[in-house]
């Protein structure tokens, strides 16, 4: 009887090494939320891969024409250079997702950054006027919203530590020529995990480079070059009228975008402007003039017979006819 009081009174403490057990493997737990992000991040870039492999994208952007224009925002502590790294770095990238679009880098380089309204909004009427006249599709505006050093406590009791990263936020913009609205407006968001060496380094300097957040800004890159293609592929084809003189009309688009001897293209003229709360105007599809039929083509534009040339304003829009 002593001997079954004795293992009565002992048997509150036995699960002493089981909590301790179970504190351990928590404390291991959250010191690893940083890895198992970064293995779950992989994961689903390796799944969007294969489902883009395996499932036919929707629409073609072959063809179309875009503008891109990188924009310095002038971030305290942040090292400029932001406009040239994205124009050398992103075309390739969003090329490799949307095989055949051109970029027009004459152009990027007369406008250098894109107009804007009172507000400090982007001009999307004056890029459409532009747009429309020099044969360009879409404008895509990349802007280094945000660079910033942050630091959180992880971990617990003996396991307490202190993570430390980089964050930064990219903004991707894009205007479609044919209206002046803006058809993506997106934020993307990454962090780089630094050591406290290197926060403590960047703290001192008060000056965050280009190269110190590299990779973050290159994972940026690569999911808003695929926002940008899945968003372009979306859009309808059309193409703009560059000139018109006696009996036709030259057109932005040729061969390389699917245009073709004898095709047929309903023809249409210049909308009436429409102007927001917010003070943006807006270009709308005009009225059906007629239709005209494809008679000489190259890979990068076209002519079309089209008995109103007269009636004909340079920056109307013409679409297949169905």
């Amino acid at each position: 009887m002593a001997t079954a009081s004795r293992s009565i009174a002992h048997r509150p403490f036995a699960p002493l090494p089981a909590l301790l057990l179970l504190l351990v493997c928590l404390a291991v737990a959250l010191s690893g939320c940083a890895t198992a992000k970064k293995s779950v991040d992989k994961v689903a870039e390796a799944s969007r891969d294969a489902w883009d492999g395996v499932m036919p994208r929707k629409g073609s952007a072959a063809g179309r024409t875009v503008v891109l224009l990188g924009v310095d925002a002038g971030l305290p502590g942040v090292q400029p250079g932001f406009p040239a790294d994205f124009s050398q770095r992103f075309p390739p990238l969003v090329v490799k997702e949307c095989a055949g679009l051109r970029f027009d880098a004459g152009l990027a380089a007369g406008l250098k950054a894109p107009p804007r309204i009172a507000s400090g909004l982007i001009d999307g009427y004056a890029l459409a006027m532009i747009g429309r006249r020099q044969g360009v599709d879409f404008f895509l505006v990349g802007t280094l919203m945000d660079v910033k050093l942050e630091e959180e406590p992880t971990g617990f009791w003996l396991w307490k530590d202190t993570r430390y990263w980089i964050r930064a936020v990219m903004r991707l913009e894009i205007v479609d020529s044919a209206t002046g609205a803006k058809i993506l407006d997106e934020s993307l968001k990454e962090e780089l995990e630094i050591d406290s060496l290197q926060y403590e380094s960047l703290q001192q300097s008060q000056t965050i480079r280009l190269a110190d957040f590299q990779p973050a800004m290159e994972r940026m890159l690569q999911n808003g070059a695929r926002r940008v293609c899945q968003t372009l592929r979306e859009r309808p084809w059309q193409a703009f009228i560059v000139a018109a003189d006696a009996g036709g009309i030259e057109l932005s688009a040729g061969s390389a975008s699917g245009l073709a001897a004898g095709r047929v293209l309903e023809v249409f003229g210049l909308g009436p402007v429409m102007t927001s709360k917010d003070g943006q105007r807006f270009i709308p599809i005009g009225e059906k003039l007629g239709e005209a039929t494809v008679s000489e083509v190259t890979p990068d534009s076209a002519r079309a017979r089209f008995d109103r040339w007269e009636a004909v304003q340079n920056g109307g829009t013409v679409r297949m006819k169905k």
